[in-house]
């Protein structure tokens, strides 16, 4: 375990150079292969950039040298101080001599301890495990989470969850589209995706996150749905949908009839108001085929229809003739063109 801590201190050391504008073009690379290798180490990078900029709010000296302060908690086992003046502290540190000219301001100690309980917290949370479920194109799922609330995947669907929630909160993410059915608790039931947060207590809901935009319709109970990057957040109950678009804040909660919008849990194509670009997208899932847009005018071009169980052809016929646009399949892909 002693490790896997000094390699998560290593990736630490990263972020910090990265949020000081001091990391080399290597390191850069490395960190960005982290994120890539676990959608968690983005979340670890986020909470240490929140807890560097409230620090930055406090009393600090002029062009702080955050990565510096941040390598005086990173002494090794076997490094211990060797003299000390009254003008002057050397350290052994990671193999080379460090020299402090003035003390460590307060704020850097409170700023250095907060990121190593953050970083402690957050590998001790994921050394549970996190549990991850898809389902590919054409594909849909049914299973219980570990508090016994039901999830029902969409095709194109990505949801991770740990393997056991914690006595606080039983979070999960998504990207795609699933229905929940919460288990009542006192505690909180939260649901995070790219643009939001979806938190309840036990309720019945829908949430879909595509293309920089979740939507989030309420079957029954209550919803609190807030956008990730502003203080902005709506009350959702049974019938009412909102929706966020990339970085702006939950739309105005919207009467509709849940049980009509949610037609895809009985196998149907439901598109209200919906852009042949997310239409196109929906039926490439739920066909498992390639769609194109030969001209990209056509993409908000929006409309309103059911395909309760249809054959391909006769969706992409009735499609192209209430849009009046055609479609062809070539090299293996259909596309759609003016």
């Amino acid at each position: 375990m002693v490790g896997r801590m000094k390699k998560k201190n290593k990736y630490i050391l990263y972020i910090m150079k990265d949020l000081t504008d001091e990391i080399t073009p290597d390191d850069k690379q490395s960190l960005n292969a982290w994120f890539k290798a676990d959608s968690n180490n983005q979340k670890q990078y986020d909470l240490i950039a929140n807890i560097v900029r409230e620090g930055r709010r406090m009393d600090f000296p002029a062009d702080p040298d955050l990565n510096h302060e941040w390598n005086a908690f990173e002494f090794p086992e076997d490094s211990v101080p060797e003299r000390k003046t009254s003008n002057n502290w050397n350290s052994k540190l990671t193999g080379r001599l460090v020299t402090f000219r003035r003390p460590i301001r307060l704020a850097y100690v409170v700023l250095g301890i907060f990121i190593i309980i953050a970083s402690i917290v957050w590998y001790y949370q994921n050394m549970q495990g996190i549990e991850t479920i898809t389902t590919a194109n054409c594909q849909y799922k049914e299973f219980k989470l570990p508090d016994g609330s039901m999830v029902y995947l969409n095709s194109g669907t990505k949801l991770t969850y740990p393997k056991k929630f914690t006595d606080i909160n039983r979070q999960v993410g998504l990207s795609g589209e699933a229905f929940f059915d919460v288990v009542k608790s006192k505690d909180k039931f939260i649901v995070q995706t790219s643009e939001g947060t979806i938190t309840v207590l036990g309720t019945c809901f829908n949430i879909r996150s595509r293309n920089k935009q979740t939507r989030v319709i309420v079957e029954e109970g209550l919803v609190r749905f807030s956008a990730n990057d502003t203080t902005d957040n709506v009350i959702l109950s049974k019938n009412y949908m909102s929706e966020i678009y990339d970085n702006h804040p939950p739309s105005k909660p919207q009467l509709i009839n849940a049980k009509e919008w949610l037609g895809w849990r009985s196998g149907k194509l439901v598109f209200k108001r919906a852009t042949l670009s997310e239409v196109s997208g929906e039926i490439g899932r739920y066909y498992d085929i390639e769609i194109s847009i030969q001209d990209p005018s056509l993409m908000t071009m929006t409309i309103t229809a059911v395909f309760d169980r249809l054959p391909l052809n006769k969706v992409l016929y009735s499609l192209c003739s209430t849009l009046d646009i055609q479609y062809r399949y070539e090299n293996g892909n259909y596309i759609l063109y003016k």
